[in-house]
């Protein structure tokens, strides 16, 4: 089931790291990770933030500019379709980093300990009004972006600083240990 974490604003600053264990189970359409987007009262969206969203088999972080989200592609096969229980699916280590001044970004995608891409110059504009919800996206808590039944996550993280490539992998490999 969903969680919601408050205060609005705590995580979405300008610096951070996420780092979350996976297990998901296909499921056509989005299901939400975790995010702390903007989400108005009559429903619309004000892009702000940043959502963490498997659609279909694609791992995606899609980040708030204000006007438009920019989607960045993590995995085009993070999950599998045939897979139709948590047994079956593997555990997958995922790790974000978003490091904005001016509100221009770089935003590094991590898997397994390993850099996956990094995106220089992407509009991030911080989340104020909402928290962070961990399996939903939205503060409604509509069913359509939960996890698919018998999803995992493990090991939630959030730093509100940029973990070095070798802390990241440590992290990964267990070793990790922050000062």
């Amino acid at each position: 089931f969903p969680v919601t974490i408050d205060p609005p604003a705590l995580f979405t600053p300008n610096n951070f790291t996420l780092s979350v264990w996976t297990k998901l189970i296909y499921k056509a359409g989005y299901q939400t990770v975790a995010s702390v987007r903007s989400y108005e009262a009559d429903g619309s969206i004000s892009r702000k933030g940043w959502i963490l969203y498997n659609v279909g088999n694609t791992l995606t972080l899609w980040v708030g500019s204000g006007g438009q989200f920019t989607i960045i592609t993590i995995s085009n096969n993070f999950t599998n379709p045939t897979q139709t229980s948590s047994t079956l699916s593997l555990w997958q280590h995922i790790t974000i980093s978003i490091a904005s001044i001016n509100n221009i970004a770089t935003i590094k995608c991590y898997m397994n300990g390993i850099l996956i891409n990094t995106n220089t110059n992407i509009q991030y504009f911080q989340n104020t009004a909402t928290n962070l919800r961990i399996g939903a996206a939205n503060n409604d808590f509509s069913a359509g972006n939960f996890l698919s039944s018998g999803s995992l996550l493990d090991d939630f993280r959030f730093y509100h600083t940029i973990l070095s490539d070798i802390q990241i992998y440590e992290l990964y490999s267990g070793r990790v240990i922050l000062s």
